[in-house]
């Protein structure tokens, strides 16, 4: 998210170069905070169809909640799809600091991202 609390950039699809490009980061930027400026993007959500408005909360607090969210397969310890290892490798050999949710104990989650671009 940029500093107005609008999402900065997205990236679909295994490219691990892009990946690290995308989130490299400067160590001395603070983590943004949730704040009123987060409204916009949560605005954006809500404006879309095929979601209900609590799984859409949960969407944004999910991503606001950390600077870099992965999405993933199993967890960061335990990755259960090639992607999620490279993408987990990656972010940790560029010392991303970065949360995770397992897509696969939480259905609702991955049925929600699945539904489209909700962004």
């Amino acid at each position: 998210m940029d500093e107005d609390g609008k999402v900065a950039d997205t990236l679909e699809g295994a490219d691990p170069s892009s990946l690290a490009n995308k989130v490299a980061v400067k160590p001395e930027e603070p983590a943004p905070e949730l704040t009123k400026e987060n409204e916009s993007s949560q605005e954006q959500i809500e404006a879309q169809d095929g979601l209900d408005d609590a799984l859409k909360r949960r969407l944004q607090q999910l991503i606001d909640s950390n600077r870099v969210m992965l999405f993933m397969k199993g967890t960061p310890e335990d990755p259960k799809c090639e992607f999620s290892k490279i993408a987990v490798n990656m972010l940790k050999r560029h010392q991303v600091e970065f949360g995770s949710l397992d897509l696969l104990t939480d259905n609702e989650v991955m049925e929600g991202i699945q539904k489209g671009k909700w962004l």
